[in-house]
């Protein structure tokens, strides 16, 4: 029995096309996400994109600027064993949308001091992507149909 596969061009259309950041050597799919703080004031970040993570994860370094937030039981990177972190939430803007309450973990990211952390699908769910790595661009669509 033979498998006939035919090849349909996509009908996808991509708005924005975000190119990846060159940072050391290696190529990131960086994206900027402002955050609201407990001072009223917005401030953003470059965060990897990453299809792979539900959450938004900030470093360290940014959970002064959050509201107190409380201990929380996350995995690991890949599956690796799971470990506590501090959730939080705020007001997140990306892509000209706002996520009126956003939750946020605060942990250890393995990225270069540069980047911030990581954009997970919660903020992205709203819209629609194409991810091309060996062009190294993030394709965007204003939405996810």
């Amino acid at each position: 029995m033979a498998i006939l596969v035919k090849r349909v061009p996509s009908l996808k259309i991509f708005e924005l096309t975000i190119p990846f950041t060159k940072i050391n050597g290696t190529h990131f799919p960086l994206v900027d996400v402002s955050f609201f703080t407990i001072y009223n004031d917005w401030f953003t970040v470059p965060l990897i994109f990453d299809t792979g993570a539900e959450d938004v994860v900030l470093k360290p370094d940014y959970e002064h600027v959050f509201p107190a937030g409380k201990v929380t039981s996350v995995g690991g990177i890949g599956g690796a064993g799971g470990h506590d972190a501090i959730e939080t939430q705020s007001k997140v803007e990306f892509l000209g949308r706002q996520i009126s309450k956003c939750s946020i973990l605060i942990d250890k990211v393995p990225a270069p001091a540069l980047i911030g952390g990581v954009a997970g699908r919660q903020i992205f769910k709203s819209f629609g992507f194409g991810f091309w790595e060996n062009a190294r661009e993030l394709y965007v669509s204003l939405s996810p149909s």
